[in-house]
């Protein structure tokens, strides 16, 4: 709804309100999600639902309003395709493209309907056709660079990941973002989108949100959740070498690495295929990296807290927060994986996803390192 106004259709004799309340309102009472379409802003949503996430490459937003009006048949001046920026207040949270644009009505009702996700929605969407396919010690940077320079997407590197991969191909028919996700995985490194239309490759930060969240204080609901079942006691990750001038027949044929996870008691191995030629040291970033995903996935806490910021800024993925609950078993810091902002009937929350943040770090180990493990 367009901040404040009505706007009249073609053909209609009467204008039709889009806001229920003028923007200062918004502003002045309640944080409030501001669409911008095609130079207009559009607020007073009465549905909203948004999510930003570590481990998702997109953010995704919903947004909906309902009002009593008189039939017509003009289109919503929102259409799909269209390039939309969401914010809350000052905060702009997703820079991308409206994906659905519906419209519901009744004899009385006439429901509007907004979804879309981030720019780097077409890298999830989309399969790999850029050139090259292949590279040769090229850093994570440059190849994601490549890979993301027809989407008009920026790369910026948040954080340490000048090592380059030695070999580095895209499959056949392969998503642009699998491929991102491979590349990543072998540097220990998260790519998640910067919300202004860019990617950022990152760790689990230190920053520290200024506010804890206490049982019996601001923590509203919660949730804790501890499994086991993609959680494992040993990782093997096989590859092929692409060889070395020194390197043995027996080398080159089937370098192995592992990993191991103390927390699972009992005997539970996972073999993984590398994609890509890989020598050992490789190999065993990628089995390290799999076993602290994992096991960080398999202990995470949900916290519901009242509207849509703390003091000083508003909630994001990738801060730690101070967590204080009996009830969720936990007295300490961590790190917000995930974040949904919604509003609806049950009022306006902000919904936290998180985890210890050594889940989201794994050990880096030097270049030369060989697997322990031998190998098989």
């Amino acid at each position: 709804m367009l901040a404040g106004t009505r706007i009249s259709w073609p053909g209609i004799g009467s204008s039709i309100r889009v806001s229920c309340r003028p923007a200062w309102f918004w502003r002045c009472w309640m944080s409030d999600v501001i669409l911008t379409v095609n130079n207009r802003q559009y607020a007073g949503w009465t549905r909203v639902n948004i999510t930003l996430g570590m481990e998702q490459l997109s953010g995704a937003f919903s947004v909906g309003y309902t009002e009593k009006w008189p039939e017509q048949t003009e289109p919503w001046p929102i259409q799909k395709g269209d390039a939309v920026s969401v914010a809350i207040d000052s905060h702009v949270l997703i820079t991308g493209f409206v994906d659905d644009a519906s419209v519901d009505f009744d004899a009385t009702d006439h429901t509007l309907e907004i979804t879309g996700r981030d720019a780097a929605c077409d890298l999830v969407d989309c399969s790999v056709d850029s050139k090259p396919g292949h590279w040769e010690n090229r850093t994570v940077t440059q190849i994601i660079t490549d890979l993301c320079k027809s989407y008009g997407l920026s790369v910026t590197a948040k954080t340490s990941v000048a090592e380059p991969l030695k070999n580095f191909g895209v499959q056949e028919g392969e998503m642009v973002f699998d491929a991102i996700d491979r590349a990543c995985r072998y540097r220990g490194i998260l790519p998640m989108s910067n919300g202004l239309g860019g990617i950022w490759l990152v760790k689990p930060e230190t920053v520290r949100v200024p506010v804890a969240l206490e049982q019996g204080k601001n923590i509203k609901a919660g949730r804790f959740v501890d499994s086991m079942r993609e959680q494992f006691s040993l990782y093997t990750v096989k590859g092929c070498d692409v060889g070395k001038d020194d390197s043995t027949p027996p080398q080159n044929c089937g370098p192995s690495a592992t990993a191991t996870d103390s927390t699972v008691k009992r005997y539970r191995p996972l073999v993984l295929i590398a994609e890509n030629p890989c020598d050992t040291s490789e190999l065993k970033k990628r089995a390290i990296w799999e076993a602290a995903v994992r096991r960080g996935r398999s202990n995470r806490i949900g916290i519901t807290v009242q509207g849509w910021t703390y003091p000083g800024g508003i909630w994001r993925p990738n801060m730690l927060v101070p967590v204080k609950s009996s009830a969720l078993k936990t007295d300490r810091d961590k790190l917000i994986v995930s974040v949904n902002f919604s509003r609806d009937e049950r009022g306006t929350l902000t919904f936290l996803e998180l985890c210890d943040p050594e889940g989201l770090t794994p050990i880096e180990i030097p270049e030369e390192a060989e697997d322990e493990g031998g190998w098989l």
